[in-house]
């Protein structure tokens, strides 16, 4: 199983391409697969490799890398876990990386090991421009379900998606009671900022991006109502 990567010129001409050979699949579906550009030009890409298991396909690696424009590779790392699956990627005005997962059991890179209480938790990853392991955070409680990340001019990261019943965010609860998807707000350090909540009754979260005065836009789908604090639409037109 190999993974490949290449460069189209504004010409249309292949500047270069490349395969990591040396990752396994096992055959019953694709990798999940992520990429991002530095500030300073460099390409990160995240690959969550399948695995065989029994007659399934389960996902216990992440593998990201870093490659300079002449595809020259900077660096390596992995994140471990029972079963992972990679959701997005993204970078800081700093070269920092941030990987966004949904895991259960347990998520490890390096000697930190966090262990998750439900079936589907989310994991939120930073490494600095030179491949170095910062901190990991992670949801406790019932399920969250990963749909993007961001990040600010501040390096702030933001992380979003879905709910199920009781969600902790550090020691900050968010119950699904009238909360379908979530947003939270982490600092440089890994100290979680704030979270907010909201209602999109039966729905899907879409994507969030900031803009330079660091206000954060979301994207998504709701049915018949959709609840944002003290704002109310309506799919009917309203």
């Amino acid at each position: 199983y190999c993974i490949s990567g290449s460069v189209l010129a504004s010409a249309q001409t292949y500047k270069w391409a490349m395969t990591d050979s040396a990752v396994k699949g096992c055959g019953y579906g694709g990798a999940q697969e992520r990429m991002a550009k530095d500030s300073f030009g460099d390409l990160i890409t995240a690959y969550a490799i399948p695995i065989a298991d029994g007659k399934a396909c389960m996902t216990n690696s992440i593998i990201i890398t870093k490659y300079k424009q002449n595809h020259t590779v900077l660096w390596k790392q992995e994140i471990v876990s029972n079963r992972i699956g990679l959701v997005d990627i993204c970078t800081d005005v700093l070269g920092n990386v941030f990987i966004a997962s949904n895991y259960s059991d347990t998520v490890s890179i390096n000697s930190t090991i966090l262990a998750s209480n439900s079936d589907r938790s989310m994991s939120l990853v930073k490494f600095n421009a030179q491949g170095v392991f910062q901190w990991m955070k992670h949801s406790t409680g019932d399920q969250v379900g990963v749909r993007a990340i961001s990040s600010d001019a501040q390096n702030n990261i933001y992380i979003g998606g879905t709910i199920s019943g009781n969600v902790y965010f550090d020691s900050t609860n968010i119950n699904s009671a009238g909360v379908t998807s979530f947003v939270a707000k982490y600092g440089t350090i890994g100290n979680l900022i704030w979270t907010k909540g909201y209602n999109t009754n039966i729905g899907g979260f879409g994507s969030m991006k900031t803009d330079a005065s660091g206000d954060l836009y979301l994207t998504g789908s709701f049915l018949e109502n959709a609840q944002f604090d003290s704002l109310s639409l309506s799919a009917y037109g309203g």
